[in-house]
């Protein structure tokens, strides 16, 4: 036990003791700032944990082989959609990949949504016209009011879409040739009743 004379300084009592209080008493700025410091520890330590559950389940669980619930008896039609505006560079590719789906060419409904002012038209014309020679079921769709811009083009090859299911890529996305054979299946119960637009 160490005894302090009352007359002592703070220092000396400090010195004696090895009590910080005796040189420095927290106000209330200071107890605001610590109580955020803490606060804000807390918030990353949970995310923290979070992150480290993360890994934990994906560890446990990535050996583990994914099938879906249920399946389609037999697999439904496919409108892909491929929204454009002036994007000559990329539009034989999208149109190269999407047609190189590992999918029944006759479950699909491939649709070139273009509304492009430069030569994008004519190029996405010539390649529409060269797929569809060989047999896949494609269209070219072009206005000239680009009312809505891409979301209005997707709503306007929407009323002519012949699939169960849509799948819309930007024109400078390339997907890979198992994409379809991939989600498809994980959707699961079959095709939702389709309705026409503008009716929720």
């Amino acid at each position: 036990m160490t005894l302090v004379s009352p007359a002592a300084s703070a220092y000396e009592k400090f010195l004696r003791s090895g009590n910080i209080s005796y040189l420095y008493q927290m106000d209330t700025f200071d107890w605001v700032v610590v109580s955020a410091y803490f606060i804000i520890l807390a918030i990353l330590s949970f995310y923290g944990l979070h992150r480290y559950m993360m890994v934990f389940l994906y560890r446990k669980n990535r050996d583990k082989e994914i099938t879906p619930k249920s399946n389609f008896e037999e697999l439904p039609r496919v409108t892909v959609q491929l929204p454009a505006y002036n994007e000559m560079y990329v539009m034989e590719r999208i149109i190269d990949a999407v047609c190189a789906f590992d999918y029944p060419h006759d479950k699909l409904d491939i649709q070139v949504l273009d509304d492009s002012t430069d030569e994008t038209v004519e190029i996405a014309r010539k390649k529409v016209a060269e797929k569809a020679a060989e047999g896949f079921d494609i269209q070219f769709i072009h206005r000239t009011d680009r009312t809505g811009y891409k979301a209005g083009a997707l709503d306007e090859g929407l009323r002519v879409a012949k699939g169960d299911l849509i799948a819309i890529f930007d024109a400078d996305f390339v997907p890979g040739d198992t994409f379809l054979r991939d989600l498809v299946p994980a959707l699961g119960e079959g095709p939702r009743e389709r309705r026409p637009p503008g009716n929720g």
